[in-house]
């Protein structure tokens, strides 16, 4: 527009602001632009209206081209996922320009967090946002936070919610008994799901073929790891179980969590991650994931990326699409992984440097010394053909990066 004028009398004109930290508004038929950054000192020239009085000023045709409007009433309203409880978060007011007599531009800005982009879709559509809510005043669909996390949904307020193992149910190991296969027991204060029938006199401690070594958060005494509450799911390749329980309690957790329903999407730990949408059959879905602990950053995540519950030091990994329902202990960074990695369990150990290709799923994961604990790079591979059951091929190269590779059948 040739009326622009800059209000950004105190920055440092060597500061380079791109396009998006602008937001256009309209005073006295003059059209301005202005940082994010000083948005609550400059603009003071708005109409203030709620959501419900919004949607009518655009149902008549009667919003002012170029005009600035207040959201007052805004706050993110949602259908939690698996649930489908209405969950609301606080109060955040946001400013919406139109762009002609009944439509606004897609980008808002926030009253609460200036410095967040925005994404901002109006209208109340449970078609097009499998979270809406009758009652919402419409969805943020995009949000990039300050540290440059960029989510493709309200990450300031949406949760999901993990119920708890209910830990007086189960008994203890016992060499004498026989057990199903989904069965619980507790062994030297940690708990095991039995993968198997038959399962007599096999220690879980480590033994894979028999056991599977249900995670806690963090390595704490807290197992929130069910998305139901009278179901704990596991799924892969070989079997499904779904192990009949009543919860002793749930947490809801934000994406990116301390163990104890606090967001802390603004930590400086927490940084540099992009979630890709995930849209099916023309609809939007929540990817039901969360971040428990720190140092959570530099990682780029195709879609259908849900219902997976990961620890501390997640970092620098590059995912592709389905990757879902799995349980991620610490220091899983600077990987690689394929298409379809999935229910998948992983230990809170060092699992690094690793290129994973496709189809990778229903494993359980720990300490191998020789796979983990190489600083040079490794493929994963699943296996094929004669006796690959519960086994995946190892491919590492040498650290003089010569071309030649080592290959090894490394049971799970």
């Amino acid at each position: 527009m040739a009326n622009e004028i800059s209000l950004i009398d105190d920055m440092d004109e060597s500061v380079e602001l791109k396009d998006s930290n602008w937001f256009m508004f309209s005073e006295n038929g003059n059209g301005r632009r202005i940082s994010s950054k000083n948005l609550s000192k400059n603009i003071n020239n708005f109409e203030s209206v709620t959501h419900e009085q919004l949607c009518k000023l655009i149902s008549d045709n009667h919003l002012m081209t170029g005009k600035t409007y207040l959201i007052n009433d805004f706050k993110t309203i949602y259908n939690q996922s698996v649930t489908n409880e209405s969950m609301e978060g606080e109060i955040e007011p946001l400013l919406v320009r139109a762009i002609s007599n009944n439509k606004l531009y897609n980008k808002a800005i926030s009253t609460i967090y200036p410095d967040d982009e925005i994404w901002y879709d109006f209208e109340i559509d449970n078609q097009k946002y499998s979270w809406s809510n009758p009652y919402d005043k419409g969805q943020i669909y995009r949000r990039i936070t300050k540290n440059n996390n960029d989510i493709p949904y309200d990450v300031r307020a949406i949760k999901f919610r993990r119920w708890s193992l209910n830990e007086d149910s189960y008994d203890d190991w016992s060499s004498s008994s026989t057990y199903d296969l989904g069965t619980i027991v507790k062994y030297n204060d940690l708990y095991f799901i039995s993968i198997k029938s038959d399962n007599l006199n096999n220690v879980p401690d480590n033994n894979m073929e028999w056991w599977m070594k249900l995670c806690s958060i963090n390595n704490t005494d807290k197992y929130f790891i069910s998305r139901l509450d009278q179901q704990i799911k596991i799924e892969n390749s070989n079997y499904s179980l779904n192990i009949n329980q009543t919860s002793s309690g749930f947490i809801d957790f934000y994406t990116f969590d301390n163990g104890t329903s606090v967001n802390t999407v603004d930590e400086n730990n927490v940084y540099e991650n992009k979630f890709k949408s995930y849209k099916y059959d023309n609809k939007y879905f929540l990817n039901n994931s969360i971040f428990i602990g720190k140092y959570i950053n530099s990682n780029t995540i195709g879609s259908n990326f849900n219902s997976n519950t990961i620890g501390d030091f997640f970092y620098s990994n590059v995912i592709k699409d389905n990757f879902y329902s799995n349980n991620i202990g610490k220091y899983f960074n600077s990987n690689t992984i394929g298409n379809n990695f999935y229910s998948n369990n992983i230990e809170n150990e060092y699992f690094q440097f690793n290129f994973i290709k496709e189809n990778i799923n229903g494993k359980y994961f720990n300490s191998q010394t020789e796979l983990f604990n190489k600083n040079y790079n490794h493929t994963i591979e699943r296996s094929e053909g004669e006796s690959s059951e519960n086994k995946v091929i190892i491919w590492w190269f040498s650290s003089t990066d010569d071309g030649n590779a080592t290959q090894k059948f490394i049971n799970l």
